[in-house]
């Protein structure tokens, strides 16, 4: 129990006080486990110090810095493990995870410290008194955001989707309904210093998205539309919230959320020539939010970029299955030949094959440095693709007709225009364009279908929907000394 009590508090939510390491007075009068509120919260400034921290934990490596992206991608059917590998994300390949294993409880503790700094920010910004007022919103704004992004990822990794459907019985976690009303994670708001006093309780995927909009809905209103990707703005918001009404099928409000950033003017759909140079470049025209990344701050050999590419460990390659999907003429399915070891070589090309086996390109490495790639967390074509999917679903043409919505990205794809579509044109364009995105698995949850992979693969053949395997298990650490935690049925 010592020990279980110690790995809480190192890997949750208290060492926030790490960020501040230019105080060097403030180091050295705080503990390791404290949360020295009154050093953060006493200014504006100060409060924007504690924001760019907050950032800095969101490029985590168990977090949006790499593992909860191919969390998704690696558990689904758009991309294989080869046999040989270097022994990471195997367990989640073959759905083999338990409630002791590492990626849970990584990712459990990056998420609620990241949940307890922007808290920290929210709970002062309303009574310090320098900065502006525009500044001031802005701040907010952004701790908003951040907040119903963790919230939202959480959901999405530790609770099974909001339509779970009543039929899907001891699958959930609670009582489902159709409408989120399913235990999902603990939904914090307020600051803590004391670990042994916080005991939170799940709390329903209802009860977490209304918190998620709700934030986002105030963020919104606090900051101004703008186009700097490395910084959340009104546009962030507005395309995150594009995002979480899609998942609960709120079909308007995610259409007219992902109309306001298309029309927004501060974006532009890549044309085919210059989609796959992209991918090596900085805040492109169709990034609305991405994690800048440097030489002095990327994750090296424990990057994202690093899993994908030959001259890293290189265990992460694209499915067959993936690969049909793509017409000849479409840039996002060229492949060309490879060398081992060599990474991507020179050409316009999103798939590279070596030894039989075949490499994304979403990856490149900038300046020839594998694993150096900005984290692209929300890019314009998904925007576009959210209207298509949410206009289908519900007969409407907000903003535009849903044909002309997938098209316009066709077009720019070099990829032949559809004359009519339906669902599943729909899902597979969203395949072909978000794939290695950390996408895919939550597509299959929230549209209610099994997994299924082919004789490429070599674990996990097939999981039927609804499955307690889709969904991570609380980890065992905070099973054991949280009194109000349920753990996820199967664990």
């Amino acid at each position: 129990m010592k020990n279980s009590i110690t790995r809480k508090i190192m890997v949750a939510i208290l060492p926030v006080f790490l960020l501040f390491a230019a105080c060097d007075d403030f180091l050295e009068k705080d503990p390791y486990y404290a949360t020295p509120t009154e050093n953060i919260t006493s200014s504006y400034s100060n409060l924007k110090i504690a924001l760019t921290g907050l950032y800095n934990h969101l490029t985590d490596l168990d977090y949006l810095g790499k593992n909860f992206i191919l969390s998704a991608d690696i558990r689904a059917d758009d991309t294989n493990l080869k046999i040989e590998n270097s022994n990471r994300m195997t367990a989640q390949y073959k759905y083999t995870l338990t409630d002791g294993s590492g990626d849970p409880q990584y990712a459990w503790g990056i998420m609620l410290k990241v949940l307890n700094q922007a808290n920290i920010i929210l709970s002062a910004i309303d009574n310090v008194e320098d900065g502006t007022q525009a500044e001031r919103d802005q701040l907010k704004g952004e701790a908003l955001t951040i907040r119903a992004m963790v919230l939202f990822d959480m959901a999405r990794q530790f609770a099974q989707p909001y339509n779970l459907p009543s039929s899907a019985g001891s699958i959930a976690a609670g009582t489902a309904d159709g409408n989120g009303g399913h235990l999902g994670v603990p939904v914090l708001t307020s600051p803590t210093d004391d670990p042994f006093s916080l005991f939170p309780e799940r709390k329903t995927v209802k009860e977490v998205y209304d918190q998620v909009l709700a934030d986002l809905d105030a963020a919104v209103q606090l900051m101004p539309q703008a186009s700097n990707p490395n910084f959340i703005n009104g546009n962030t918001a507005l395309a995150l919230r594009a995002r979480v009404k899609l998942y609960k099928e709120d079909w308007a409000g995610a259409a007219n959320d992902a109309t306001s950033v298309i029309e927004s003017g501060n974006y532009e759909l890549l044309s085919a020539d210059a989609y796959i140079p992209s991918w090596g470049k900085e805040n492109t025209s169709e990034s609305i939010f991405e994690l800048a990344l440097t030489k002095s701050t990327y994750l090296g050999t424990t990057a994202l970029g690093y899993m994908y590419d030959t001259r890293g460990y290189g265990d992460m390659v694209a499915s067959s299955a993936l690969l049909d999907l793509f017409e000849e003429g479409d840039v996002r399915g060229v492949v060309k030949q490879g060398e081992p070891d060599a990474g991507p070589p020179d050409g316009e090309l999103m798939f590279y094959e070596v030894d039989g086996l075949v490499y994304t390109n979403k990856y490149p490495g900038r300046d020839g440095t594998a694993g150096l790639d900005n984290t692209k967390i929300i890019r314009l074509s998904e925007m576009y693709l959210i209207r298509a999917e949410a206009n289908f679903e519900a007969g409407t043409s907000i903003g535009a007709a849903p044909l002309d919505d997938l098209n316009a990205i066709r077009t720019n794809r070099d990829a032949s225009v559809f004359t009519e579509i339906d669902a599943t044109k729909i899902e597979n364009e969203r395949r072909r364009e978000l794939c290695f995105e950390g996408h895919r698995l939550f597509d299959i949850l929230r549209k209610g279908k099994d997994l299924e992979r082919g004789d490429d693969y070599w674990a996990a053949q097939s999981v039927s929907f609804p499955n307690e395997l889709f969904i991570y298990p609380i980890p065992d650490n905070e099973m054991d000394v949280n009194p109000n935690m349920v753990q996820n049925p199967g664990y």
